[in-house]
Protein backbone atom coordinates (compact mmCIF):
# COMPACT_ATOMS: atom_id res chain seq x y z
CA UNK A 1 0.00 0.00 0.00
CA UNK A 2 1.05 3.54 -0.58
CA UNK A 3 1.84 5.95 2.24
CA UNK A 4 -1.22 8.04 1.32
CA UNK A 5 -3.54 5.06 1.75
CA UNK A 6 -1.97 4.24 5.12
CA UNK A 7 -2.42 7.88 6.20
CA UNK A 8 -6.01 7.93 4.92
CA UNK A 9 -6.82 4.74 6.83
CA UNK A 10 -5.33 6.28 9.99
CA UNK A 11 -7.42 9.43 9.51
CA UNK A 12 -10.62 7.43 8.99
CA UNK A 13 -9.88 5.29 12.06
CA UNK A 14 -9.23 8.43 14.14
CA UNK A 15 -12.53 9.96 12.98
CA UNK A 16 -14.32 6.74 13.91
CA UNK A 17 -12.75 6.79 17.38
CA UNK A 18 -13.64 10.47 17.85
CA UNK A 19 -17.27 9.80 16.86
CA UNK A 20 -17.42 6.90 19.31
CA UNK A 21 -16.19 9.20 22.08
CA UNK A 22 -18.93 11.73 21.29
CA UNK A 23 -21.51 8.99 21.72
CA UNK A 24 -20.35 8.42 25.30
CA UNK A 25 -20.59 11.89 26.79
CA UNK A 26 -21.55 13.35 30.15
CA UNK A 27 -23.27 16.70 30.57
CA UNK A 28 -21.02 19.12 32.43
CA UNK A 29 -23.06 20.48 35.34
CA UNK A 30 -20.56 22.58 37.26
CA UNK A 31 -20.74 23.90 40.78
CA UNK A 32 -19.19 27.21 41.75
CA UNK A 33 -15.43 27.13 41.23
CA UNK A 34 -15.41 24.06 38.95
CA UNK A 35 -12.99 24.11 36.04
CA UNK A 36 -13.14 21.84 33.00
CA UNK A 37 -9.87 21.65 31.09
CA UNK A 38 -9.14 19.45 28.13
CA UNK A 39 -9.15 19.19 24.37
CA UNK A 40 -12.03 20.54 22.31
CA UNK A 41 -13.14 17.64 20.12
CA UNK A 42 -16.03 19.31 18.32
CA UNK A 43 -18.53 22.10 18.45
CA UNK A 44 -22.13 22.04 17.28
CA UNK A 45 -25.30 24.05 17.32
CA UNK A 46 -28.41 22.16 18.33
CA UNK A 47 -32.08 23.05 18.34
CA UNK A 48 -33.78 22.71 21.72
CA UNK A 49 -37.22 23.62 22.99
CA UNK A 50 -35.58 26.74 24.49
CA UNK A 51 -33.99 27.79 21.20
CA UNK A 52 -30.80 27.05 19.31
CA UNK A 53 -27.66 26.72 21.39
CA UNK A 54 -23.96 26.02 20.95
CA UNK A 55 -22.49 22.83 22.41
CA UNK A 56 -18.82 21.95 22.93
CA UNK A 57 -17.48 18.43 23.38
CA UNK A 58 -14.39 18.51 25.60
CA UNK A 59 -12.18 15.52 26.43
CA UNK A 60 -10.42 15.83 29.79
CA UNK A 61 -7.07 14.34 30.86
CA UNK A 62 -8.84 11.12 31.94
CA UNK A 63 -10.26 10.75 28.39
CA UNK A 64 -13.79 11.44 29.62
CA UNK A 65 -15.84 13.45 27.13
CA UNK A 66 -17.98 16.25 28.50
CA UNK A 67 -20.82 17.97 26.70
CA UNK A 68 -20.83 21.68 27.57
CA UNK A 69 -24.08 23.50 26.78
CA UNK A 70 -23.35 27.15 25.97
CA UNK A 71 -26.86 28.55 26.39
CA UNK A 72 -25.71 30.84 29.18
CA UNK A 73 -25.03 34.37 27.90
CA UNK A 74 -21.57 34.78 29.43
CA UNK A 75 -20.38 31.39 28.15
CA UNK A 76 -21.90 31.85 24.69
CA UNK A 77 -20.33 35.30 24.37
CA UNK A 78 -16.94 33.92 25.41
CA UNK A 79 -17.31 31.06 22.91
CA UNK A 80 -18.22 33.38 20.05
CA UNK A 81 -15.47 35.88 20.80
CA UNK A 82 -12.66 33.36 21.38
CA UNK A 83 -13.80 30.64 18.95
CA UNK A 84 -11.74 27.75 20.37
CA UNK A 85 -10.15 25.56 17.73
CA UNK A 86 -10.96 21.83 17.77
CA UNK A 87 -8.00 19.64 18.63
CA UNK A 88 -6.57 22.28 20.94
CA UNK A 89 -6.78 23.01 24.64
CA UNK A 90 -9.74 24.72 26.23
CA UNK A 91 -10.50 25.61 29.84
CA UNK A 92 -13.89 26.67 31.22
CA UNK A 93 -14.50 27.96 34.74
CA UNK A 94 -17.87 28.41 36.42
CA UNK A 95 -17.47 31.26 38.89
CA UNK A 96 -20.97 30.97 40.38
CA UNK A 97 -23.86 33.41 40.51
CA UNK A 98 -22.99 37.09 40.35
CA UNK A 99 -25.08 40.11 41.26
CA UNK A 100 -26.28 42.35 38.47
CA UNK A 101 -23.90 45.22 37.82
CA UNK A 102 -26.61 47.59 36.57
CA UNK A 103 -29.67 48.77 38.50
CA UNK A 104 -32.65 46.64 37.52
CA UNK A 105 -30.39 44.04 35.89
CA UNK A 106 -30.58 40.31 36.47
CA UNK A 107 -28.17 38.21 38.50
CA UNK A 108 -26.20 35.90 36.20
CA UNK A 109 -24.03 32.80 36.06
CA UNK A 110 -20.42 33.79 35.43
CA UNK A 111 -18.32 31.62 33.14
CA UNK A 112 -14.79 32.19 31.90
CA UNK A 113 -13.24 30.55 28.86
CA UNK A 114 -9.62 30.29 27.79
CA UNK A 115 -8.40 28.54 24.67
CA UNK A 116 -5.05 27.53 23.24
CA UNK A 117 -5.92 28.51 19.66
CA UNK A 118 -8.83 30.18 17.85
CA UNK A 119 -10.60 29.28 14.62
CA UNK A 120 -13.41 31.69 13.76
CA UNK A 121 -13.84 30.07 10.34
CA UNK A 122 -14.65 26.73 12.01
CA UNK A 123 -17.44 28.24 14.11
CA UNK A 124 -18.80 30.15 11.12
CA UNK A 125 -18.95 26.84 9.24
CA UNK A 126 -20.73 25.22 12.22
CA UNK A 127 -23.36 27.99 12.11
CA UNK A 128 -23.78 27.74 8.33
CA UNK A 129 -24.13 23.95 8.45
CA UNK A 130 -26.76 24.23 11.19
CA UNK A 131 -28.70 26.87 9.23
CA UNK A 132 -28.65 24.69 6.09
CA UNK A 133 -29.90 21.64 8.01
CA UNK A 134 -32.68 23.71 9.56
CA UNK A 135 -33.67 25.04 6.14
CA UNK A 136 -33.65 21.53 4.64
CA UNK A 137 -35.78 20.24 7.52
CA UNK A 138 -38.29 23.05 7.03
CA UNK A 139 -38.44 22.47 3.29
CA UNK A 140 -38.69 18.69 3.67
CA UNK A 141 -41.62 19.01 6.06
CA UNK A 142 -43.50 21.25 3.64
CA UNK A 143 -43.00 24.22 5.91
CA UNK A 144 -41.58 27.51 4.74
CA UNK A 145 -39.37 29.69 6.87
CA UNK A 146 -42.50 31.37 8.22
CA UNK A 147 -43.53 28.15 9.96
CA UNK A 148 -40.40 27.84 12.08
CA UNK A 149 -39.19 29.96 14.97
CA UNK A 150 -37.50 33.25 14.22
CA UNK A 151 -33.83 32.69 13.43
CA UNK A 152 -31.26 33.63 16.03
CA UNK A 153 -29.32 36.53 14.45
CA UNK A 154 -26.14 35.45 16.22
CA UNK A 155 -26.15 32.18 14.26
CA UNK A 156 -26.15 33.74 10.79
CA UNK A 157 -22.82 35.53 11.31
CA UNK A 158 -21.44 34.75 14.76
CA UNK A 159 -18.27 36.76 14.16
Amino acid sequence: MSAWIDDAEDMVNQQQQDQAKLGDTTNWQPEEGDILAGTLLEGKIVATKYGDTHVMFVEDADEKVWMVWCGNTTLKNALLSQAPKPGNGVSIKFDGMKKATKPGGNDYKAFYLACEASDHEYWLEVAQTFAMKQQEANMGSGQGREAGPAPDPSLSDPF
